[in-house]
Order: C-alpha cells, then sequence, then structure tokens
C-alpha cells in the first residue's frame, strides 16, 4: 500500500516540510533526481503507453534511482511500475529502478537518492510501499543512507519537494535548509508589501 501524505499526520505537514527550488539547490544529486524525474515524466506525457503494465491497479509510478560513479557523476536509472500478475506479484517504480542500477553494474553503495511521483497527481506525496522500503532498509547496510525525493502537491510542477533519509534501521523526514520560520516571515513581509 502506498503512503499518501496522511502518513505526516496532515497537509499542514506536508506544507511545513516542503522544500522548495532554492532549498533543492543545496543537494545537487536532488536537483539531480528532480531533473531526471522531470524528464521521464515528459517522455511518459508523449508516449503511447501499454496499459498492460498496470492492469491490475491502472495506476502508473514512475521513479528514478541516482547513482554516483567513482569519479563523481551521476547517473538516473529510470523505473516505471509493472503489475503483470498478483500471483507473482507486482513491480513497483522504485525496484524497478534499483533492478535497472544493477543491471548496469552499479554497487549498491553508488545509490543516493530514489525520486518518485504518481504522475496522475492522484497520491501526493508518494512514498515506497512496505516492500520497497524493505529493499531500501538492505541497501543502506551498504551506502549508509539513500535520500527518498516525492511531490507534495497533484499539479506536478516539479518546484516543491518533500524529501525523507532512509538509514539501515528507519526513515526520517527531513526538513528544508531554508527553515519554515525564515520561509514564513519572508511570506507574511510579502503579503504586508
Amino acid at each position: 500500500m502506498r503512503r499518501s501524505f496522511n502518513s505526516l499526520g496532515s497537509l499542514a505537514a506536508v506544507e511545513d516540510l516542503s522544500w522548495d527550488v532554492d532549498d533543492m539547490e543545496t543537494e545537487p544529486e536532488i536537483v539531480f533526481a528532480v531533473n531526471a524525474l522531470q524528464e521521464l515524466f515528459a517522455r511518459w506525457q508523449q508516449a503511447e503507453t501499454d496499459n498492460f503494465w498496470q492492469r491490475k491497479s491502472h495506476k502508473v509510478v514512475l521513479s528514478v534511482v541516482v547513482c554516483a560513479r567513482e569519479n563523481g557523476t551521476l547517473v538516473a536509472m529510470p523505473g516505471m511500475n509493472t503489475e503483470v500478475a498478483l500471483t507473482a506479484g507486482s513491480l513497483c517504480a522504485e525496484r524497478a529502478g534499483i533492478a535497472r542500477a544493477a543491471t548496469e553494474f552499479f554497487h549498491a553503495k553508488a545509490i543516493k537518492v530514489i525520486a518518485v511521483i504518481d504522475p496522475s497527481g492522484g497520491i501526493a506525496p508518494l512514498w515506497p510501499c512496505k516492500v520497497c522500503q524493505e529493499w531500501l532498509s538492505k541497501l543502506c547496510g551498504q551506502s549508509g543512507k539513500i535520500t527518498v525525493v516525492a511531490f507534495p502537491g497533484a499539479e506536478n510542477d516539479f518546484q516543491r519537494v518533500v524529501v525523507r533519509r532512509y538509514g539501515e534501521e528507519s526513515f526520517k523526514d527531513v526538513r528544508a535548509p531554508t527553515s519554515v520560520s525564515v520561509r514564513s516571515s519572508l511570506k507574511q513581509v510579502v503579503e504586508q508589501a
């Protein structure tokens, strides 16, 4: 089962945790992931897709797994969920991207960021399911931490994200580098002007 903003407690909690473009600029790996997912989203919008791949839920999920090469360059591994048969299980977009990274011979420790989106905007933010969380916890044993980026709004404009960091045992929500109080103060100043 996918987790939406309800797992954060409220829509206000999502707003308090959201990162804007300036916040994202502080972490190049997040910027890379968001840009790569935006490109995948644009390709998906233009593609003639086959509904067979999501024939159980009729719900498309897209992801990008960002890996770092030894020289520091970043590479995006796209993923899309597939649901061929319930008895065999489905493959979530996140695990499809992880499998792609393994197929491209990246070490587990190379995985740095996973960005995930519901292209329809129906579930926002869209976090990894329990199976994907289990995979992330195992991968974190190799890489130390993995950042997961989701999009808080149904508009899919790629201007705001929410961020979680997964470690070996659990995940935690990450506040934006620009504190909420600073952003709230700035917003009030702008509104008063």
